[in-house]
């Protein structure tokens, strides 16, 4: 597998978990720390386009018969006051 150098910022909140993940012997050093998290966000993330396309697909039948696919009683009111953070 090939590799690629990548500069990137990094605050400061995040580089004291990665010497920490050093320091505990989890990681050899701080490269290492962040290809592992970098390689477990990824990895965390796969299912993120099924997801969206759903999310689109609920707004699609939302729109055609004017009313939300799904019935939460209790939880409808909180998904659609938060649904435009996600838009």
């Amino acid at each position: 597998m090939a590799t690629e150098i990548v500069q990137v910022r990094i605050d400061s909140r995040d580089i004291e978990f990665v010497d920490f993940l050093v320091k505990a012997g989890i990681c050899r050093n701080k490269s290492e720390a962040i290809r592992y998290l970098l390689s477990v966000g990824i990895s965390s993330s796969q299912e993120l386009p099924q997801i969206i396309k759903a999310v689109e697909d609920l707004k699609k039948i939302e729109k055609e018969s004017g009313e939300f696919p799904i019935k939460l009683p209790g939880a409808t009111k909180i998904l659609m006051s938060e649904r435009d953070r996600f838009s």
